[in-house]
C-alpha cells in the first residue's frame, strides 16, 4: 500500500513539473506573440565563460519551467488542482490565483516587453536608414558643389604639375651631360658642381713640403724620453742639494739618506727638468714656425738667437750645477777612499756637459719637429680647400654646367608654383570637406541586435516571471511533502 501511494504521488509530481512544456508549445498563437517554444523563457544575456569555454552560471544553471502560456481551463493543471481541492480547497484556490492572476499576466507582460523592444529596434533601424538617406543626399549635393567650384583650381594644379614634370625632364637631360644625376625629390646644385678633392699626400707633393709623421716617429718613444727627463731631474735636484749644503757627500755615498735624496730628486724633476724641457721646446717651436710661416729673415734670426741664448744659459747653469754638485761630491768621495787616480777637472766638466747636452739637444730637436707640424698641416689643408674652390669655379664656368644650373632653377620655381596652386586647392576644398565630415558624423550605426539596455528590460521581466513560477512550484512541493508524510503515518497506523 505504501509503495502504491508513493507511485501515485510521484506521478502527480511529474504532472506538476511537466506543465510548462505543454503550455509553452501552445501559447504563441493564442496570445498573439511571435514566439516559438520557450522563446519567452530563456535568458538573453550571455553567461560568462571560463578559460576552457565552459559557461559560468550567475545563480543556477537552469531556470524553472513557465506555465503562463495558456488559460487554466486549457491545461492539465486544472485537473491537478481539482485533486488538491479534495484535500485542501484553500491551497487549490491560492494556486489557481497565482496561475491566473500572476503568472499569466506576467507572461503577457514579458511578451509585451519583448514586442516593445523589438519595435524599438525596428524604430532605430528606420531612423538610421532615414538618416543615411538624408546624409547621402547632403553629401551628394556638397560633393557636386565642391567639384564645380574646384574645377579652375584643379586645372591650375594639373598645369603646374605638367610644367614641373617638363622641368624635371629638362634638368635630368642637362645633368646627364655634365656627369651628374638629377634627384627630383631633392634637386640641389651640389650634384652638378661636385668635384673630387685631391689627397693630402698629393697636396703636399705639389707644395714640395714634408708631410706625415715619419720625422716624429724617428724620435725616442715617449716613455723613454720621460725616463731621460726624470734622470736629468734627479741629477739636477741632488746637485742643487749638495751645492746648497742640504746634503753632504757622506749622505749620498757613505751613509745614504733615502728620504732626503728622494725629496731632492722630486724637486729637481718637477721644479726644474720638466719646465727646462718645456722652455727649450717652446723657443724651438717659435723659431721653426717663423720659417714655415715665411716671416722676415730678421725675425727668424732673432728667434734663433733667442733660442740659442736660452739653451746656452740653461745648459751652462745645469752643467755648472752638476759639476759643483754631484760630480764634485763623487770626486771628493773617490779621493777620500783613494780608489782611483787623480782625474783632471776638465774631464769632470766634460762629463757634466755630456750628461746635460744630450737631454737639451733632444728637447730642441723635439721642439723643431713638433713646431713645423702645425704649419705644414695647415698649409696642406688650406691648399686642399683652395684646390676644391678653384675646381668648383672652373666647373661653374663650363657652359653645360651653367645650362644645368639654369634648368635646376626652373625646377625649383616650378616646385614653388605647384606647391602654391596645391595650397589654393586645399584652401578652397577645406570648407566643403568640413561640411561633408559634419554630415557624415550625423550617421547612426546600423543596430544589428538589441542594446544592453533592451536586453536588461527583457531580462528583468523574465526574472519576475521566473520568481512567481518558483513560488508556485514551492507551494506544490510543500503540498507533496505534507501529503506524503500524512499518508505514510496513516498507512503505518493501519498496519
Amino acid at each position: 500500500m505504501e509503495s502504491t501511494e508513493k507511485k501515485n504521488l510521484n506521478g502527480r509530481a511529474v504532472i506538476g513539473s511537466s506543465i510548462v512544456s505543454e503550455a509553452s508549445e501552445n501559447s504563441a498563437q493564442k496570445n498573439g506573440y511571435k514566439a516559438n517554444g520557450s522563446n519567452l523563457e530563456h535568458s538573453i544575456l550571455p553567461l560568462e565563460r571560463g578559460p576552457n569555454g565552459d559557461s559560468i552560471p550567475r545563480r543556477i544553471s537552469y531556470g524553472p519551467s513557465i506555465t503562463g502560456g495558456l488559460d487554466l481551463d486549457d491545461m492539465k493543471l486544472k485537473e491537478f488542482l481539482d485533486e488538491i481541492a479534495k484535500d485542501d480547497s484553500l491551497l487549490a484556490a491560492h494556486l489557481r490565483s497565482i496561475q491566473q492572476d500572476h503568472i499569466v499576466p506576467q507572461f503577457q507582460r514579458l511578451g509585451d516587453v519583448r514586442l516593445d523592444v523589438e519595435n524599438q529596434l525596428k524604430a532605430l533601424r528606420a531612423r538610421s536608414e532615414s538618416l543615411d538617406k538624408l546624409v547621402d543626399l547632403t553629401v551628394s549635393k556638397l560633393t557636386k558643389e565642391r567639384d564645380e567650384k574646384l574645377v579652375p583650381f584643379v586645372e591650375a594644379v594639373e598645369n603646374a604639375h605638367d610644367e614641373l614634370s617638363a622641368a624635371h625632364k629638362e634638368a635630368a637631360d642637362y645633368a646627364s651631360k655634365v656627369g651628374a644625376c638629377h634627384d627630383p625629390e631633392n634637386p640641389t646644385e651640389e650634384v652638378l658642381i661636385r668635384v673630387q678633392p685631391i689627397s693630402t699626400e698629393e697636396s703636399a707633393w705639389k707644395q714640395k713640403v714634408p708631410f706625415g709623421k715619419n720625422a716624429l716617429e724617428s724620435l725616442l718613444p715617449t716613455w723613454l724620453s720621460w725616463v731621460g727627463t726624470v734622470a736629468c731631474g734627479c741629477l739636477i735636484g741632488v746637485s742643487a742639494a749638495l751645492a746648497s749644503g742640504a746634503l753632504k757627500a757622506n749622505d749620498l755615498f757613505k751613509d745614504p739618506k733615502p728620504v732626503s735624496i728622494g725629496i731632492s730628486c722630486l724637486i729637481g724633476i718637477f721644479a726644474v727638468a720638466i719646465f727646462l724641457r718645456g722652455a727649450i721646446r717652446l723657443y724651438a717651436v717659435q723659431f721653426i714656425e717663423t720659417y714655415f710661416l715665411e716671416q722676415t729673415r730678421r725675425r727668424q734670426v732673432a728667434w734663433f738667437l733667442l733660442a740659442l741664448a736660452v739653451i746656452l744659459f740653461l745648459g751652462g747653469s745645469v752643467v755648472g750645477m752638476d759639476r759643483q754638485g754631484i760630480l764634485r761630491a763623487a770626486q771628493s768621495h773617490a779621493a777620500f777612499e783613494k780608489s782611483s787616480t787623480d782625474v783632471s777637472p776638465l774631464v769632470w766638466w766634460l762629463v757634466a756637459a755630456a750628461i746635460s747636452a744630450a737631454y737639451m739637444l733632444y728637447g730642441f730637436a723635439e721642439g723643431l719637429l713638433k713646431g713645423r707640424q702645425d704649419p705644414i698641416t695647415n698649409a696642406v689643408h688650406g691648399h686642399l680647400q683652395e684646390e676644391v674652390r678653384n675646381r668648383i669655379e672652373q666647373r661653374r664656368s663650363d657652359p653645360d654646367v651653367k645650362e644645368a644650373l639654369r634648368t635646376l632653377s626652373l625646377v625649383k620655381e616650378a616646385k614653388r608654383v605647384y606647391a602654391w596652386t596645391a595650397e589654393r586647392l586645399s584652401a578652397a576644398k577645406a570648407p566643403f570637406d568640413e561640411l561633408i565630415a559634419r554630415a557624415e558624423a550625423q550617421r547612426l550605426p546600423w543596430p544589428l541586435e538589441w542594446t544592453p539596455e533592451m536586453k536588461n528590460r527583457v531580462e528583468d521581466a523574465r526574472e519576475n516571471l521566473a520568481g512567481i513560477q518558483i513560488e508556485m512550484n514551492a507551494l506544490i512541493n510543500d503540498y507533496f511533502a505534507l501529503h506524503y508524510e500524512v499518508s505514510g503515518k496513516a498507512g503505518r497506523r493501519g498496519k
